[in-house]
């Protein structure tokens, strides 16, 4: 049996809430979604998609996208 692991991610409820309307659509859970996403990058090595130069290290600074003037992720911005 494979030994399993729990992955989090602090996202805007609003972010989130667009992200499972558009999961919705494609008929997949969010788990399904970003079990998708880390086997791609396992497999390929890099993401799935293009990562913005303005979002790459922020994970790595404690609260930095919480904390930035402007929340822009793919083209989102929060109200």
């Amino acid at each position: 049996m494979l030994k399993m692991t729990t992955c989090a991610a602090n996202v805007p409820d609003t972010l989130r809430d667009a992200a499972v309307r558009g999961l919705d659509s494609e008929q997949l859970t969010m788990s399904e979604y970003l079990r998708l996403c880390v086997a791609y990058l396992a497999e390929n090595g890099r993401a799935p998609f293009v990562v913005p130069d303005a979002s790459r290290g922020l994970t790595r600074r404690a609260g930095a996208l919480r904390k930035s003037a402007s929340t822009k992720f793919f083209g989102y911005s929060e109200a």
